[in-house]
């Protein structure tokens, strides 16, 4: 009879205990069970600009615009063959936690007519807070392959995720 009444006192006791933190945590309103969460981790592609290899004559048109916080859509416009184009961009940590660049993806498009490359921007980079920022390039080299007269769609797009330490 002894043994059990130490069993239920101490069962009282680890009860007891583990509510105490909950209350404290209530009493100071600091314990919220309801509405958003406040870890929230994005990056967006927040600028964007173009340049190219021509110097003399201006024949051939690259642009680029920033299509949602993930995504650049570029273009080639009259390209041939030796013809580059330039894209410059920044990533900027808009979310209020720390995130990584898992990678940026340069979504499928004609590989005979074009290689395309990005420059400067390496999966694993951390931005810790926000408004870091990553400046980066992706080059376009117009190969042999491409077709006179044809506008060669481009799409780059971010991958990320939450860095946890």
């Amino acid at each position: 009879m002894k043994k059990k009444k130490l069993i239920v006192l101490a069962l009282i006791i680890v009860i007891a205990s583990a509510g105490i933190g909950t209350s404290y945590a209530i009493a100071v309103d600091a314990f919220n069970t309801n509405g958003d969460s406040e870890y929230w981790y994005d990056v967006a592609f927040t600028f964007v600009s173009t340049s190219d290899n021509e110097y003399v004559k201006d024949v051939a048109f690259v642009d680029a615009i920033i299509i949602d916080d993930n995504n650049i859509e570029v273009s080639l416009t009259n390209a041939y063959p030796g013809y580059i184009a330039y894209i410059d961009f920044t990533i900027t940590n808009t979310g209020i936690d720390p995130i990584i660049v898992d990678a940026v993806t340069i979504n499928p498009y004609n590989t005979v007519a074009l290689d395309v490359q990005v420059v400067d921007v390496i999966a694993g980079t951390i931005l810790y807070v926000n408004g870091d920022i990553i400046d980066g390039q992706v080059t376009i080299e117009v190969l042999q392959g491409a077709a006179q007269g044809t506008i060669y769609p481009v799409t780059i797009d971010i991958g990320f995720a939450d860095f946890i330490e």
